[in-house]
């Protein structure tokens, strides 16, 4: 009797304990279901959904490396020296695009950043006359926001490529503009035919009052306009554009006929003077920066040899003008010539070479100084890697 007491108690306590125990046990809920990437395929390839949104994402850049060797040969009549040189170049690009529907239409953000080590795609050379040698101003590495913009039902604002950064087939084309602005800009397309309109901040315009002293004024508002059509085999496009600080502007046409293997590429351009669109630049090296495009044209043919293969020979010729500095007048020209070869190495794998020879003629007076002509070649070999 007393060991079945005995049982039955030690039964009844480890039920309590047990009960105890059970009773502070953590309870583990049952996991969720996780939600995949979707692809997206409303805006075109490369989008998915960012999860638990119906918002499409796309990311998207390039890795290029490049080698350039430049010469430059100076007439007799100029204090230079012949120059030349070499450089290796590094560029590293991503973007960032969103786009969703509403009731507006497709809502579109793009976000791009841009990195660069070594001699930049604008960089070139200056002339030191002290120790009378060139330096490489830009040989350094930079990275920073490229383009930034948010776009809904054709109407576009932010920071973002205007449309004079376009150009025909190849590297032979020098046009000079500034084609980046703060803006915000509508277009339109009426099938086949696209129009549209552009307020834009072009950054100020450098003015020379004097020939030792200059001003910069500041930000101030230009307009531009475009027209783009397509009519049989033939693309073209107008640009005009105005700067109401500089009170000058210009006009811009790009035509593009599909002919044999290929397209036979055409451009032509006339400033009314330097602007935030057309600003004073250096063109070709060695110059002295204080001149601007007058008017020039071009011409280039991409042919396709095959599916990865494409040569593009070309041709450009331009008038350049400085007379924003008192007591200097000018008048040069300069053209340029040369063959760039693309081919696919692999998917999304491409390698392009360039080799131009350019001619600069200069007709200042007043500036002796500064009279000189020029010559010589450029090259650059290229690998892009794309994603």
């Amino acid at each position: 009797m007393k060991t079945k007491s005995l049982l039955l108690g030690s039964a009844a306590a480890l039920f309590a304990v047990t009960g105890a125990r059970a009773a502070d046990a953590v309870i583990i809920p049952e996991p969720e279901a996780v939600e995949y990437v979707r692809v997206c395929d409303a805006y075109g390839a490369g989008y998915f959904y960012i999860p638990g949104t119906e918002t499409c994402l796309k990311i998207s850049g390039y890795v290029r490396f490049e080698g350039r060797y430049d010469s430059i040969n100076y007439d007799d009549n100029t204090r230079y020296d012949d120059a030349s040189y070499a450089d290796l170049y590094t560029k590293a690009y991503v973007s960032l695009t969103a786009s969703s529907e509403t009731e507006y239409g497709t809502l579109t953000s793009f976000i791009a950043f841009k990195g660069e080590s070594g001699k930049s795609e604008v960089g070139d050379l200056w002339y030191d006359y002290d120790l009378d040698e060139y330096w490489d101003y830009t040989d350094s590495s930079s990275f920073g926001l490229d383009e930034a913009y948010l776009e809904i039902a054709g109407l576009r604002m932010g920071y973002f490529n205007h449309w004079l950064d376009s150009g025909i087939a190849g590297e032979t084309d020098f046009q000079g503009y500034n084609a980046k602005f703060d803006s915000i800009r509508y277009m339109a397309d009426f099938g086949g035919v696209s129009v549209g309109v552009s307020l834009d901040e072009p950054n100020g315009f450098l003015h020379y009052d004097d020939p030792n002293v200059t001003t910069i004024d500041g930000a101030v508002l230009g307009v531009s306009g475009y027209l783009g059509a397509t009519v049989g085999m033939v693309d073209a496009s107008v640009v005009g554009y105005y700067d109401f600080g500089a009170e000058e502007g210009g006009v811009r046409g790009i035509a593009k006929l599909a002919l044999g293997p290929g397209s036979l590429e055409g451009l032509a351009l006339w400033n009314s003077g330097a602007s935030g669109y057309s600003p004073l630049g250096t063109f070709g090296m060695g110059h002295d920066g204080a001149s601007y495009i007058d008017y020039g044209f071009g011409v280039a043919y991409a042919a396709d040899i095959n599916d990865k293969l494409t040569v593009t020979p070309g041709f450009m010729w331009a008038s350049f003008k400085e007379d924003e500095v008192p007591g200097y007048s000018e008048d040069n020209t300069m053209w340029q010539a040369g063959v760039t070869v693309d081919y696919e190495i692999a998917t999304n794998f491409t390698t392009k070479v360039s080799l131009q020879y350019f001619s600069f003629e200069d007709d200042e007076t007043g500036g002796g100084n500064w009279d000189n002509d020029f010559n010589g070649w450029y090259f650059f070999w290229r690998f892009q890697r794309d994603f």
